[in-house]
C-alpha cells in the first residue's frame, strides 16, 4: 500500500472572471494545511504499510513517521 499527497492550489480570487464569466469563488472548499509525506510512503515496496481489506465499509488509521 502507498500514500500520496498533493499540495493544494491556492484559492482563486473571489468574483466573476471577466473573460469567462465564471464565479471563481464557487466550488472551493478549505482543504486544511498541506502536510508533506516522506517519500518512502509513496511506493508499496518501501512503505511498510499493510492492511487486510474485508467486504463492507472500513476505516484505516495509518500512522506515518518521519
Amino acid at each position: 500500500m502507498s500514500v500520496e499527497t498533493f499540495q493544494p492550489q491556492p484559492r482563486p480570487e473571489s468574483g466573476v472572471d471577466p473573460q469567462t464569466g465564471i464565479d471563481n469563488s464557487i466550488g472551493w472548499e478549505d482543504t486544511g494545511p498541506y502536510v508533506p509525506i516522506p517519500k518512502r510512503y509513496g511506493s508499496p515496496k518501501t512503505s511498510g504499510i499493510e492492511c487486510t481489506i474485508k467486504p463492507g465499509e472500513q476505516t484505516f488509521d495509518i500512522r506515518l513517521s518521519r
